[in-house]
């Protein structure tokens, strides 16, 4: 990505500083004050959620995120990549309850002991990770004939919902480095952030357990974007 950057530089373009406009930035400053973050700017590099649900938890604290089980739990609707975003209410509609401690759950061996304790009531997990956005293109449309919010002749997935598009006008070609789904009609709520080659671009730093105010509510209704 950075020396993909550096061609888009020297070529007369310049990726898009959203790394400033983030819900996380005061969170990100404030782990940087303290040693414990060291984010790439220049990379546009942020800090995330990924709301995850407790069947994919152990894998991915294991091997990482995959844009490949995209769709799995809740559909898929700007392209086949990891959902990301910067509101723990959205992060919060991909997630499921873990109940109840088990002792003989590999999940709860690696997460629970002296040190931290499964309260018994039910959880939900979020990661909060460092994701590099690089050069983004960005929609309000969901679909496959989802088109940019900056030039509307421009389309997001011109082949597929598994790859970006090109960046216009650049040689050697250069796709986009991750989507970001601005507010719009039926998601006006929260903006997300599709990386489509998650294992190069996203690594989770901090595993988030909570459980939820009115958790029996927000169960009735059921996930809304």
């Amino acid at each position: 990505m950075s020396d993909e950057l550096d061609c888009l530089k020297r070529k007369g373009g310049v990726a898009r500083e959203v790394w400033r406009d983030m819900m996380t930035s005061s969170t990100a400053a404030a782990l940087e004050a303290q040693g414990k973050l060291q984010l790439r700017t220049e990379l546009n590099e942020v800090l995330l959620l990924h709301g995850i649900p407790r069947s994919s938890l152990l894998t991915v604290l294991a091997n990482g995120l995959n844009e490949r089980f995209s769709g799995t739990h809740a559909g898929a609707a700007f392209g086949n990549g990891a959902y990301l975003a910067e509101d723990l209410g959205k992060a919060d509609q991909y997630v499921d309850a873990d109940a109840n401690y088990d002792p003989a759950s590999d999940l709860h061996q690696r997460l629970y002991g002296r040190s931290y304790r499964h309260p018994g009531t039910a959880l939900h997990y979020a990661l909060v990770c460092r994701v590099a956005l690089g050069h983004p293109i960005r929609t309000k449309d969901a679909g496959a004939l989802a088109r940019s919010c900056d030039d509307p002749n421009e389309r997001v997935f011109p082949v597929n919902v598994r790859e970006l598009a090109p960046v216009p006008n650049l040689a050697p070609p250069m796709h986009y480095h991750s989507l970001i789904a601005e507010k719009g009609p039926g998601h006006d709520r929260y903006r997300e952030f599709v990386i489509f080659h998650a294992s190069d671009y996203i690594c989770p730093e901090y595993l988030i357990a909570y459980h939820r105010e009115n958790s029996s509510a927000q169960a009735s209704r059921g996930p809304s974007r």
